[in-house]
């Protein structure tokens, strides 16, 4: 998957919810799995793409409206916070793997409080994803 995830979310985010544009989206997009109300396109297939551009002109208010307040409630729910406990989730299923750890990860971050988490080594990794965490949802 590519990483233009965000500017498929941010486009979506950014529009009128009284009349959204249309989200035209590449199938090998990571947002595509998340985001399926949007027109999924093969971008290697002009033919595709053309026709998923003149469906999106074509397409009424009230569908588009229904399209949008779809991936709304998605991005809501899925937000950063989210992302950051489901990657844990992912670390602390992995990390099983290394019999020297044996504590999860996010079970050391959560023992902190909020304020010395940022600083935590094992803090650092959500920093570099530019993300700030509170005990990990679990």
């Amino acid at each position: 998957r590519d990483g233009m995830n965000l500017v498929a979310k941010e486009f979506v985010a950014a529009q009128d919810p009284d009349d959204p544009g249309v989200l035209v989206l590449s199938e090998f997009a990571g947002a595509a799995e998340q985001l399926p109300q949007a027109l999924i396109v093969n971008p290697h297939d002009p033919r595709q793409q053309a026709d998923a551009v003149a469906r999106a002109l074509a397409m009424d208010l009230a569908e588009r409206r229904e399209r949008h307040a779809a991936m709304m409630d998605t991005l809501a729910r899925r937000d950063a916070s989210w992302w950051c406990a489901a990657f844990l989730r992912e670390l602390d299923r992995c990390e099983g793997t290394n019999p020297a750890n044996t504590i999860a990860i996010s079970d050391r971050i959560a023992r902190f409080p909020p304020d010395r988490q940022a600083g935590h080594p094992d803090a650092r990794l959500s920093q570099s994803f530019g993300l700030t965490l509170g005990k990990a949802a679990g």
